[in-house]
């Protein structure tokens, strides 16, 4: 009956020690998780390589108020051909020399006197100008008769409408010029008579016109030389008053 006893013992003994030992060892994973676990990771880039792509919108194209502004060849033209820009009233001062020809040398000596000048550009090429001024005049000597000699000039205060065309890019060159006008005539006779100082004036009113050429000299330096042909009383019954004519002059731009 010991003997019994004690072999049972054993054996509980020995089956202790098997499950304690059993416990102890590590478990081994399932072969099942881990593909879970790779799938799962693989699934967040294939997710996301099926999202649709995200494209930035183009940038919006500049407006007409903020686009840059383009020179065109014509307007560089026009900016070349003048020494401000694209002025285009100017104003001038000559200074005019006539000599009385024909019959109007018989009445007036040389006239010179300063002239103010305006001037607009209605195109490139071409100014319309307005010229005022006073001529005065030198003495002439005439025989009035009975062994008598009369000292003779007419004055003139000239107010000319006219324009010019400059052949070459304004305002530098040659040009040619055409005025039209109102020339204020002032005669006056003087004499010494048996002693006695004589004199007469008279004021007359003749339309005239002008017809010149010039140059200027450049764009930078404007001096601008003038010839022309003055016909003093166009409308007027006397005799033809004819003078040739020498200007120079200096042109200013204004805006």
């Amino acid at each position: 009956m010991n003997r019994i006893e004690l072999a049972a013992c054993c054996g509980l003994a020995a089956l202790a020690a098997l499950s304690t030992s059993a416990a102890a060892a590590p478990k081994k994973p399932k072969h099942g998780a881990a593909p879970a676990a790779s799938a799962s990771a693989t699934a967040a880039p294939a997710a996301s390589s099926a999202a649709p792509a995200q494209t930035l919108p183009p940038p919006p194209a500049p407006s007409a108020a903020t686009a840059p502004a383009t020179v065109t060849d014509e307007d560089a033209a026009h900016a070349a051909a003048s020494p401000e820009g694209d002025k285009k009233f100017s104003l001038g001062a000559d200074l005019l020399f006539v000599l009385p020809v024909g019959d109007f040398a018989n009445a007036t000596g040389l006239q010179v006197g300063p002239l103010i000048r305006a001037g607009y550009r209605f195109m490139p090429q071409l100014e319309g100008t307005a010229r005022i001024g006073y001529l005065f005049a030198f003495n002439t000597s005439q025989p009035i008769g009975n062994g008598y000699n009369g000292n003779l000039h007419v004055a003139d205060l000239p107010i000319w409408l006219g324009a010019r065309y400059f052949f070459m890019d304004w305002p530098a060159g040659p040009y040619a010029a055409a005025e039209l006008g109102m020339n204020f005539l002032m005669a006056n006779a003087s004499a010494t008579i048996a002693g006695m100082n004589v004199s007469q004036s008279n004021t007359d009113t003749r339309v005239g016109f002008n017809l010149g050429a010039g140059y200027v000299w450049s764009k930078e330096l404007p001096i601008d030389v003038r010839l022309q042909l003055s016909y003093f009383n166009l409308a007027g019954p006397e005799k033809a008053l004819l003078g040739i004519g020498l200007s120079a002059g200096y042109s200013f731009f204004l805006f």
